[in-house]
């Protein structure tokens, strides 16, 4: 073998290495919704600016002493970021019953309301509670004055385990999308 052929098989084992492939992978469950009250709008969700740890693949959780850890045999299905925004709009489009996207924004018209979230925590506590926490820009193009607000959600969780924190995820994203559902009306 040659010299470029050996460099390339230790780079593949290297990168092998790096990657889990035996982690068991979690979607946001985003919670069922009984009924929309229907808004004649549409809204852009511009992509959810998270804390560098709820970044990560790997699914965070604080323990007792405030250090937060993650289990790396447990990853997000998604990239946090789009898969926390994607979920935000699939909670407003149901909660409100208008079309809401993420940015870029897919239709020929633009939007009439613009959504800008950023979160300063997001991250299951050792007390047993998801605390999902940050501030919100609502911006909309009819001239209506801008609103914004911080908001401070926690959804009890009923242990640590990445299935109850997906779950408890989902359950606050679906709480904020009826804060800013309310606040567009």
């Amino acid at each position: 073998m040659t010299s470029t052929h050996w460099t390339l098989v230790i780079l593949v084992a290297a990168l092998s290495a790096c990657s889990t492939p035996n982690a068991s992978q979690y979607e946001i469950v985003t919670p069922e919704i009984a009924e929309a009250k229907r808004l004649k709008t549409t809204i852009e969700i511009q992509e959810v600016s998270l804390p560098l740890y709820a970044q990560s693949q790997e699914i965070p959780f604080a323990e007792a002493s405030g250090a937060i850890r993650t289990d790396q045999g447990s990853i997000w299905a998604d990239t946090p970021s789009r898969a926390v925004s994607i979920s935000l709009a699939e909670s407003l489009s149901k909660l409100t019953g208008s079309v809401a996207a993420v940015e870029p924004w897919p239709l020929d018209e633009p939007a009439q309301v613009t959504l800008d979230v950023r979160v300063k925590k997001l991250l299951a506590s050792a007390d047993g509670f998801l605390e999902f926490s940050g501030q919100y820009f609502i911006v909309f193009d009819s001239g209506r004055n801008p609103a914004s607000d911080w908001f401070e959600i926690r959804i009890p969780v009923a242990g640590q385990t990445a299935a109850e924190i997906s779950q408890a995820t989902g359950t606050a994203i679906n709480e904020l999308a009826k804060i800013v559902s309310n606040r567009i009306r």
